[in-house]
């Protein structure tokens, strides 16, 4: 069997360098009626979500997949309630590209904010131009009205994944 066998990670000839991460978040809306909601960095006229950040549930779901996927930890790992006091959600996401900066590549996001209030739709252009811009890949997001099943009127969830690919040593030039 010398030479014949492969890492788990070649197949034949062909390398496999990408990795699939899986994110979730959710908050409950902010009995602080001055609270503004922000998802996918846009700020709708609607009350605001709790949290130690501006509590961003799509870019919260975004980096927990990116880190998932590539370092194998999860956002609160690196950005706890306690060291997140005031930060941007955005400050976070550029954090988490700082870290995999030179190693990985992400090559698409694709995620799902899940509410029964406010309506989003009219929201999701802004928000993909904003998820873009901070992670520079192919971004496709989606909102999905629970129907009441579950207790969704008290917050807001949301599911991301993404693609990344391992940047090779040869390729890092």
């Amino acid at each position: 069997m010398k030479g014949s066998a492969k890492s788990k990670n070649e197949v034949g000839n062909l390398s496999l360098n990408f990795r699939v991460g899986l994110g979730f978040d959710i908050h409950k809306f902010s009995q602080d009626k001055r609270r503004k909601l922000i998802l996918g960095q846009v700020k709708i006229n609607h009350i605001g979500l709790e949290g130690a950040s501006d509590a961003d549930v799509l870019l919260h779901a975004i980096c927990d997949a990116i880190l998932g996927a590539t370092i194998g930890k999860d956002i609160g790992t690196f950005f706890p309630p306690e060291k997140s006091k005031g930060i941007s959600s955005k400050e976070i996401a550029q954090k988490v590209m700082k870290m995999i900066e030179g190693n990985f590549k992400i090559i698409n996001i694709d995620g799902v904010i899940i509410a029964e209030k406010p309506k989003l739709s009219p929201f999701i252009p802004k928000m993909i131009k904003n998820i873009k811009k901070i992670f520079r890949c192919d971004v496709n997001i989606k909102a999905k009205n629970p129907e009441g099943v579950g207790n969704l009127n008290d917050g807001i969830a949301s599911i991301a994944t993404c693609l990344v690919e391992k940047i090779s040593n040869k390729n890092k030039k």
